[in-house]
């Protein structure tokens, strides 16, 4: 009898977790407790953008890359058109500028986006806190804070805020 009682109930949780929505982010194959540092390889990733549909960064490879990360909470309109304008200014140049938000929910995200007139690709890191965030594997400890990759995958700075050295130090990579 109570090996029914355990199977079904063993069922029962197997189906309820099959029906849940899984869109969330999620890290490809690396060690829960792998944190970067500059010189490092940038860890892949998937997460969704704002409709929803899969990104995985593995389309990033080849590529120089900004990840900003923010949230609507924190964020101002001017930092996210100095994203907007660099993203621009290097569209031609093998830069891809990439938002990763840190909202509480995805209708936040989309009001923020929406708000800010946010022209850069907006993905939403659905997992707040924990080893499954791109916040934790990346060490970010302050929101508005972005990572410069290189065309290699390698971590070239950390920033903490937007400022006139990761424009310059782009303008350096990109040579």
């Amino acid at each position: 009898m109570k090996i029914n009682l355990l199977l079904s109930l063993f069922v029962v949780v197997l189906l309820f977790s099959c029906s849940q929505e899984t869109t969330t982010t999620e890290l490809l194959p690396l060690d829960d407790d792998t944190l970067v540092e500059v010189g490092d390889y940038a860890p892949p990733f998937k997460v969704f953008d704002l409709q929803e549909r899969e990104f995985n960064s593995n389309k990033l490879l080849g590529k120089n890359y900004i990840l900003w990360f923010y949230s609507a909470w924190h964020q101002s309109n001017n930092e996210a058109e100095s994203y907007n304008t660099l993203a621009q200014k290097y569209k031609d140049d093998n830069l891809v500028v990439l938002g990763i938000s840190k909202d509480y929910t995805l209708k936040d995200c989309k009001e923020f986006v929406k708000k800010s007139n946010l022209k850069i690709p907006i993905h939403y890191d659905s997992v707040f806190s924990g080893k499954g965030s791109l916040y934790y594997r990346y060490q970010i400890k302050s929101i508005g804070s972005s990572v410069l990759v290189n065309e290699e995958g390698k971590i070239v700075k950390f920033y903490f805020n937007y400022n006139t050295d990761l424009e310059n130090t782009v303008e350096e990579l990109l040579k």
